[in-house]
């Protein structure tokens, strides 16, 4: 090991998305106005908050992005399955499980306040854990196995009933797995 080796645990740019309920679309063209009031209102409690970017035209894209300090949000159609992305982008202390559940913490207060500002709802038996660090947390078994017990055990915590993670091994994208809830589900 160098001294640039890093450990899947030291990883801190961690990505939650929480997504969509299909029932209720969502108008990206109608967000902006409604992310431009976070910023001027900096309705995220210890983010600073400092632009509205709208990709809205790039299909399957990132939608409508609020760029902060500590972190992005955005309300995304990646993949093609539109949701509330809260993406850390800076480092912050603890170990990684505390820094998990605060990133956790941050992603459903944010999409809480989607679904009140937007008129949407979220379905809570899935969730999208994204580690968008490359050097520490390759997308390999090893890091998931790293990873796995603690991601499950905060999302355990945040919602109802044990999550089944779904991870597949892909040099070629981000470390992810998708978590799923049998009954109950991220509150």
């Amino acid at each position: 090991m160098n001294e640039f080796s890093m450990n899947a645990t030291d990883a801190y740019r961690i990505g939650i998305k929480l997504f969509l309920d299909p029932a209720t679309p969502v108008d990206l063209e109608k967000v902006i106005p409604i992310f431009h009031g976070w910023i001027q209102n900096q309705s995220l409690p210890g983010h600073l908050l400092i632009d509205v970017a709208d990709y809205s035209h790039v299909k399957d894209g990132p939608g409508v992005v609020v760029v902060g300090h500590e972190s992005n949000v955005a309300l995304d159609e990646a993949a093609g399955r539109p949701g509330f992305y809260y993406a850390r982008k800076r480092p912050h202390g603890g170990p990684f499980a505390q820094r998990f559940a605060e990133i956790l913490g941050h992603a459903l207060a944010g999409a809480k306040k989607v679904a009140a500002d937007a008129s949407v709802r979220f379905i809570s038996n899935e969730v999208l854990v994204r580690v968008n660090d490359r050097l520490a947390a390759p997308n390999t078994p090893e890091v998931f196995a790293a990873l796995k017990d603690e991601i499950a055990r905060c999302l355990h915590t945040a919602g109802g009933s044990q999550p089944t993670l779904e991870h597949h091994a892909d040099p070629n994208i981000a470390f992810e797995v998708l978590a799923k809830f049998e009954c109950g589900g991220l509150q």
